[in-house]
């Protein structure tokens, strides 16, 4: 009877994983990272070096593929579990047909890991059915006498060979040894979301021991079952197993209790729910279903039993559904059903994320947002609050999920502090019917405890020349997720906090150090374990003192020779000469002017030799050996110098070149000026070999002149080139306003300021008419457009375009030609005041008060209406 059991559980098993298997695709999430350093975390894939690794363990290894699932035996080899093992060994050969058979293969590759005390051998793993049911048919079972067995490592290797959301199928007689593996074991089944289900045939006779509860834990929190075989009822429990793996697992209710006594549970199914599986444990159970509409439904008996009912209904009706029951002792419901619609879900410290890996569980007291991913849900169908259901099938968390903002069928809670202790994943919302659903998530979520603080590394010092750039360093090890602060000194707020999950090196840059920047900085870290803190001293170094004059200079004899001693400091320097070990001092021969360039009148032989110039400052002390020679050559004529190009239009940002051709005899100096100031090199300007002048990046500043100077004992010569910024012209103002009464002459100005090349000038009347001054109506004056004769055609909208080759400037002109004022000359009063009384209206107008103006009537004298009015104005003559 056992061994028709065992091959029909087999046999099933590969039947159901067809619809079993969920669509695990890679589920990630993205967490943006609000600092200079991010990273990028793949999903998490186990590998094992296996002692003796056949090939096909290496290319299951190489070939992971998500989306499916493997099939795995934990099998107990001792000496008692002979028949056991024969049974196993029946049944798998149409287990492997069955897989080979399916249409769409989901079972990728099959794991056996074989156990006893003490011995676990590695875990062989392959795609080859006939390779698994050799290594099946080699097992020796031996051994055995005490009870307890290494079951649980067996499991874990298991669980670290198989993919995720894997079945796993432990066969044993006897209780775990290695208990005390089991909170190992626990973060990988939530790790690895896989279905552990222990087929017992035995228990040592005490199932309070912690090597049987372990397994209860084991089965409760991965969606598992325990099966304790006996003869009677071995084909009831196994057509059990049959429907619960024929369905696509999607999960309902979960409920475990202690106490005795009748319940009643309400739940949705929902329009996606093909198949529903109400699965009962205890002491004498009983079970009721009521449908929607109030119906008491009898579902296919699955089993019967004294301590399990199975029912099973096919196309429950939409709507909310009722169990009641009741049972002795300690009971387990669970509710689960055939379904396209199912979630996954995830932590992560950030509510909208979605490119990255998220985190199985959350941290213990760390702030954290579920993220959820359903599938099957057609539009307009929507999932609306999450609920956390701890394992007696009570709600403790609920909260409202938000749509992500791109991603369709994704949710996200808002921030909240993980419960403590076990606890399922629950969604809620409507489906595209408007009827209700929930589902629960595959395996149970437990808060990661860490209490390792994180480890701060910085250097104490930190050294940096003045006007450099700096990066201070602040490495962090941490296992846990943590903030990162900058602070100089105890209160300075640099930057942060920013968010790191892992071990970081995290910089605060200084891009140009100044005195005012040295000091402590501090690099603060918080995080769910504790707070910590390093920090360094930046010192800020001036760097040396450098002398940049040349090392040789050449003068004609008998002539003023000037020896200069440049240097890079920008403040206060004091200069002397040395020669020979003496100090030199203004005589009527020698001059040292306050910059420090030493001047030698008439120079001679006797003043040949080397010079030392000595450059006192704030940061110390710099000395420069000058060597001066003298040349006896007559010269007939100075040296000849031709710059080209003379004229140099740049744009802004533009580099470009002057090149300066220098020709004559014992030329000793060719220097380049700018507005008559010797160039230096540097980030602006360069000087080659050639006497080439570059001008880097040119601005506004660099517009003017630049002269190349060759200099002999005849003389020096020199050219010239202008540099001036292409500019585009700008018009003052951009809009105006012009009044004129008809018959006069109309004045338009375009005051064009700045642009280079000069612009050129064009006046258009909208539309778009181009004025020409071809005839005696228009008059070009300049910047301004005259136009004679104004008349209420010349109204309206006039544009002065000033144009050159960088672009061109639009401003605009609106013209108001009003009709000619017309006078009245009335009698004046005592007051030299018109006499508003000689005037009749002629429609009973009121004259208007302290005003000249008085309405008049166009039916009653023809005078032209001014701006929309019948007003003229009204003068009166003295009556002497």
């Amino acid at each position: 009877m056992l061994n028709f059991a065992l091959y029909t559980l087999l046999q099933l098993l590969k039947l159901s994983a067809d619809a079993a298997q969920l669509e695990f695709g890679t589920f990630k999430a993205a967490v943006y990272h609000g600092a200079t350093v991010s990273q990028h975390r793949s999903q998490h894939h186990f590998k094992m070096t296996i002692p003796n690794a056949n090939f096909h363990s290496r290319q299951q290894q190489q070939n992971n593929q998500e989306g499916m699932s493997s099939l795995t035996f934990v099998i107990d080899t001792t000496g008692s579990m002979y028949d056991d093992l024969q049974q196993v060994r029946e049944g798998y050969e149409r287990i492997f047909e069955t897989v080979a058979e399916q249409k769409d293969r989901l079972i990728y590759n099959y794991v056996l890991v074989p156990f006893h005390d003490p011995e676990v051998k590695s875990p062989i793993v392959t795609q080859d059915g006939n390779y698994l049911r050799k290594q099946l048919d080699a097992i020796d079972v031996q051994g055995g006498g005490d009870c307890p067995e290494m079951t649980l490592t067996g499991i874990k290797l298991a669980l670290q060979s198989s993919l995720p959301a894997s079945f796993i199928y432990v066969f044993t007689d006897a209780r775990a040894k290695d208990y005390h593996l089991l909170d190992e074991l626990v973060a990988l089944v939530q790790e690895k979301q896989s279905q552990i289900v222990f087929v017992m045939t035995g228990d040592c006779g005490d199932r309070t021991h912690p090597g049987y509860v372990a397994f209860e834990k084991l089965a409760s929190i991965s969606s598992g079952q325990i099966f304790h075989l006996d003869k009677a009822d071995v084909n009831k429990i196994i057509e059990y197993v049959r429907v619960s793996l024929q369905t696509r697992a999607v999960r309902i209710v979960a409920e475990d209790k202690e106490e005795s006594g009748n319940f009643e549970i309400q739940f949705p199914a929902d329009s996606h729910l093909f198949e529903m599986v109400v699965s009962v444990s205890g002491e004498r159970p009983q079970i009721k279903l009521i449908d929607p509409e109030g119906q008491v439904v009898k579902g296919r008996n699955v089993v019967q039993l004294s301590n399990v009912i199975v029912e099973a209904v096919t196309k429950p009706k939409p709507g909310i559904w009722t169990l009641k029951g009741s049972s002795f002792g300690r009971r387990s419901v669970r509710v689960t059903g055939k379904s396209n619609l199912d979630f996954k879900h995830g932590f992560s410290p950030f509510p909208d994320s979605y490119h990255s890996k998220l985190h199985n569980q959350p941290i213990s007291g760390q702030s954290t947002h579920l993220i959820v991913n359903v599938t099957g849900l057609p539009r307009p169908g929507v999932t609306t609050d999450a609920e956390f259901i701890n394992l007696r099938g009570e709600a403790i968390f609920n909260g409202r999920l938000h749509a992500h903002s791109t991603q369709f069928g994704v949710y996200y809670l808002d921030a909240f502090t993980p419960p403590e202790g076990h606890f399922y994943a629950k969604i809620i919302g409507v489906d595209e019917h408007n009827f209700k659903f929930q589902r629960l998530s595959p395996s149970t979520v437990c808060s990661r405890v860490v209490r390792q603080l994180p480890i701060v590394l910085m250097p104490k010092h930190t050294e940096v020349m003045l006007f450099h750039s700096v990066s201070l360093t602040c490495a962090v090890q941490s296992s846990i997720p943590y903030t990162v602060a900058w602070y100089k000194g105890n209160d300075e707020h640099l930057s942060g906090p920013l968010y790191f999950e892992h071990s970081e090196t995290i910089t605060w840059t200084i891009p140009t150090v100044t005195h005012s920047d040295a000091g402590y900085y501090k690099c603060s870290v918080n995080s769910q374990a504790g707070n910590v803190s390093g920090q360094t001293y930046l010192e800020i170094r001036e760097p040396p003192l450098h002398v940049s004059s040349p090392k040789v200079y050449t003068f004609p004899e008998h002539t003023p020779a000037y020896v200069d001693c440049t240097h890079d400091e920008p403040s206060m320097a004091t200069i002397t000469w040395q020669r020979r070990g003496e100090p030199l001092h203004n005589t009527d021969h020698i001059r040292i002017f306050p910059n420090g360039t030493l001047l030698i009148n008439r120079i001679s032989k006797s003043d040949e030799g080397p010079y030392v110039c000595n450059v006192l400052t704030s940061r110390g002390r710099a000395l420069a050996d000058i060597t001066v020679l003298v040349i006896q050559i007559q010269f007939s004529e100075r040296p000849r110098v031709h710059v080209t190009p003379r004229v140099i239009d740049f744009a802004r940002n533009q580099d470009f070149t002057i090149r300066c051709d220098v020709q004559g005899q014992d030329v000793v100096a060719v220097q380049w000026y700018f507005n008559g100031r010797p160039i230096v090199p540097g980030q602006r300007f360069n000087v080659d070999s050639n006497n080439q002048l570059t001008v880097f990046r040119a601005e506004k500043q660099n517009e003017g002149r630049y002269e190349c100077r060759a200099e002999n004992a005849a003389g020096s010569t020199s050219d010239a080139a202008n540099a001036q910024l292409r500019e585009l012209p700008r018009i003052h103002p951009p809009d105006q306003n012009v009044t004129v009464s008809e018959n006069e002459t109309a004045t338009l100005e375009c005051n064009v300021h700045g642009g280079y090349p000069p612009a050129r000038l064009y006046w258009y009347k909208e539309p778009n008419e181009k004025i020409e001054a071809d005839n005696d109506k228009y008059i070009f004056d300049g910047e301004k457009l005259l136009i004679k004769q104004s008349e209420k055609s010349d109204a309206g909208n006039y544009r002065c375009v000033a144009e050159n080759e960088v672009g061109k400037s639009v401003a605009q002109r609106r013209l108001f030609v009003t009709p000619p004022i017309r006078y009245l000359w009335t009698m004046c009063d005592e007051h030299g005041r018109a006499i508003k009384t000689t005037y009749v209206p002629a429609r009973g107008d009121t004259p208007m008060i302290n005003s000249p103006m008085l309405p008049w009537d166009t039916e009653v004298i023809d005078f032209p209406i001014i701006n929309g009015s019948n007003n003229v104005f009204i003068r009166c003559l003295p009556s002497s």
